[in-house]
């Protein structure tokens, strides 16, 4: 039995603009231990603090990659938590909320899309994803 491949999706055809963030609420740990614990300086960090109603870890791809294939942005931050498995495991298991949210902006067709494989890749890491999508008129 043959397994056919199934044609090449052109995700970005209709997308103009396109990036990712990856947002870490944390429970019991501050914005600045998960910078540590990831090695990575993020975009922006909210702090109760400053007024914030809670604790915010940032980082977005706008910017950083370059492409209006939005899983190629998704890709870049599942990279980042792959990585750090065990962390994003400890933040999950203590109630802290890890996602990712797209925003995309189309000429007015189309809308995003994931492959399978990341698709697995977030549910390896139990993570979900939402998207702010916004259609020219």
């Amino acid at each position: 039995m043959s397994v056919r491949k199934p044609p090449n999706i052109d995700r970005g055809k209709h997308c103009l603009r396109t990036y990712a963030t990856l947002r870490i609420y944390p429970q019991g740990i501050s914005a600045d231990e998960v910078t540590t614990a990831l090695a990575t300086q993020p975009t922006k960090i909210w702090r109760v603090l400053s007024g914030k109603p809670f604790d915010g870890w940032f980082l977005t791809t706008k910017g950083i990659v370059n492409s209006v294939d939005t899983t190629s942005h998704i890709s870049y931050l599942l990279n980042l938590l792959e990585a750090n498995t065990a962390f994003v495991e400890l933040l999950l298991g203590a109630g802290s909320t890890v996602n990712i949210i797209n925003f995309w902006h189309s000429d007015g067709q189309g809308g995003p899309g994931l492959n399978c494989d990341l698709i697995r890749r977030m549910a390896r890491l139990g993570i979900e994803i939402d998207w702010n999508v916004y259609q020219q008129a």
